[in-house]
């Protein structure tokens, strides 16, 4: 494209912005991830001709952990907990590609086959190459020659041939091999299989060897301070059972060296350790209904993964708005088993944000901790035409939302006053959510679709299962008139949905001129909203805003919660209670 709008003629190509963020959201990376991603993405653009590339950004902007600004960097944050400045994987990940690409000269992406990539590069008049996978794959590398390949943290170790095999596991992280070799293929003669472990607990794997081609292949597979002897004759299969005595959080890469019968390292594996939590905290801002009268608890469900060991709970202490104590528990939850404390509290004000901070203490676990608003707003149940109007014993109802209880939000270049305002229910059955509102603007502009609905007069609103914050990910959708008549449309999903126009439900948007009012009706069935469903006892969190154009642009919007229009950050939604027939 360059060539055919300048002549013939390429022009210096420069990238002066790329990164990924690690911050806890369903958009971000985790920090193993961020330094996989990072070499890589300097690669590809080195084999695009790309003459220089930035990285955004060398340190962490702040400490919001759900917030991607402040989580693009190769450092931390000078405030941050685990210390100043102090680097992040990709830190180290930067450095070693540094060394090794240092007067490098790209040649070509060489075609060895799904799923592996490889780049040929030429440094002091040897190949080097930069060789990942972009899914887990067992290979070898066919060569008569010993190599030189260095991780992606920088460690170098020499392999050595076997039968002109060298055996890796290919995996997202990218590794520099310098040497010749012939090509590199998926390969099936070692395999590694485990499931999941509890962190706390031993976690055992089976390393497979299958013999299809040799007469004789004796091995000895060495995992930290063990070794271990294989041998497989001609057409065998034979296993071996690998274990580590006790699992750590966070990810843990297990490597296993193959080593020939005079000590060379002819391969190296990798294990993946899939490790679960050892044990989980569910916190929910639970209410029930009876006989016209609200009743409000704070529920704790601490359920034990482990099963080798019992989790002994010390202490809970919270604080609910102006409420707070501190509960001595002292109880055990046995192995594989859970328990719910219950916090029953004074009647608290529907709609507002109380402050919360929950600390349970456990006897020798880190505690967990909670800080954030928590929210009381009921969704009642029930079943809502999608039709022309509001009924009238809706609009008898308190509103789940009152934008009178908002904030106005008006957009840089515009002045005066977000002149929208009205009221909204949820309510919901077995097959749909129903979102009801009632809008007042004098002014009704609806020119765009599809994907750009949000410059139009609408509604847009998020959700994301649980207690705000708890969910890396969340809905965002949005309903509005259009050219194309009333539209939904999904911008962020969850349970693997497309984003997209929304097919499945039903919308109507209409307008009265001479009330200024537009009545928006939605059902939304809950196929669209996996794994969100009401539940008794559970929650979920929403945020709710109203966009107003006055048929000049997009103005600015009301929002109730937040989360959605200046920022996308769930743990800026409010949480809402599903009012289930109490049990």
């Amino acid at each position: 494209m360059i060539k055919q709008y300048n002549n013939g003629n390429l022009v210096p190509i420069w990238v002066t912005e790329f990164g990924s963020p690690t911050h806890q959201s369903a958009k971000g990376v985790d920090e193993k991830t961020q330094a996989n991603y990072l070499p890589r993405g300097f690669v590809s653009g080195l084999s695009l001709g790309v003459e220089r590339m930035s990285w955004y950004d060398f340190m962490n902007d702040g400490l919001r952990d759900d917030y991607n600004e402040d989580n693009f960097g190769l450092v931390r944050h000078k405030n941050d907990p685990m210390g100043a400045y102090t680097p992040k994987p990709a830190y180290a990940s930067y450095a070693a590609m540094s060394r090794q690409l240092a007067g490098a000269v790209f040649e070509e992406i060489e075609q060895f086959g799904d799923p592996i990539r490889s780049n040929l590069f030429t440094k002091g008049g040897e190949n080097l190459r930069v060789v990942w996978a972009q899914s887990d794959t067992q290979a070898v590398i066919e060569t008569d020659n010993n190599l030189e390949i260095t991780d992606f943290m920088g460690n170098t170790e020499i392999y050595s041939p076997h039968h002109g095999k060298i055996y890796m596991t290919i995996t997202g992280e990218p590794f520099y091999i310098k040497g010749s070799i012939n090509r590199i293929v998926t390969d099936g003669t070692f395999t590694i299989a485990g499931g999941q472990t509890a962190v706390g607990d031993p976690h055992a794997f089976n390393l497979t060897i299958n013999n299809d081609d040799l007469p004789n292949l004796t091995i000895t597979a060495k995992m930290e301070e063990n070794s271990y002897p294989i041998e497989a004759v001609q057409d065998q299969t034979e296993a071996l059972t690998l274990s580590i005595n006790e699992t750590r959080e966070g990810f843990r890469s297990v490597v296993i060296h193959l080593l020939d019968e005079v000590g060379n390292k002819i391969g190296k594996l990798q294990h993946s350790v899939a490790t679960g939590v050892p044990h989980k905290v569910t916190v929910r801002p639970v209410m029930q209904q009876k006989e016209g009268q609200y009743s409000q608890t704070l529920n704790i469900d601490v359920e034990n993964f482990r099963k080798a060991a019992g989790l002994t709970v010390d202490r809970v202490t919270w604080q609910v708005g102006e409420q707070s104590d501190q509960e001595l528990i002292n109880t055990v939850v046995l192995p594989g088993s859970k328990q719910q404390f219950s916090i029953p509290l004074s009647p608290i004000t529907l709609g507002g944000d109380q402050p919360t901070s929950i600390r349970v203490e456990f006897a020798e676990q880190e505690p967990y901790v909670y800080k954030g608003n928590f929210s009381f707003n009921p969704v009642n149940r029930g079943t809502i035409a999608v039709n022309d109007h509001i009924e009238p014993e809706i609009e008898a109802l308190a509103p789940t939302i009152d934008l009178s209880q908002g904030k106005p939000v008006l957009l840089s270049g515009h002045s005066g006053t977000i002149g929208v305002s009205g009221q909204a229910w949820l309510h919901f059955d077995q097959d749909h959510l129903y979102l009801t509102a009632k809008i007042n603007d004098n002014v009704h502009s609806a020119a765009a679709s599809d994907a750009n609905i949000w410059n139009n007069d609408s509604i847009q609103f998020a959700l994301s299962p649980g207690i705000p914050g708890e969910s890396r990910g969340w809905y965002e959708y949005g309903i509005s008139d259009s050219p194309n008549g009333p539209q939904v449309y999904r911008w962020t999903a969850l349970g693997g949905l497309p984003v997209g126009l929304v097919q499945h439900g039903e919308a109507s948007v209409t307008r009265n001129e001479e009330q200024k009012l537009t009545i928006y009706k939605l059902a939304l069935p809950w196929s669209e909203l996996t794994p969100i469903a009401p539940q008794h006892g559970d929650v979920m969190s929403f945020s709710l805003l109203v966009n107003e154009n006055d048929g000049q642009g997009r103005r600015g919007w009301i929002e109730w919660a937040s989360g959605i229009g200046s920022e996308k950050r769930p743990s800026l939604f409010r949480s809402m209670q599903w009012m289930m027939p109490t049990q």
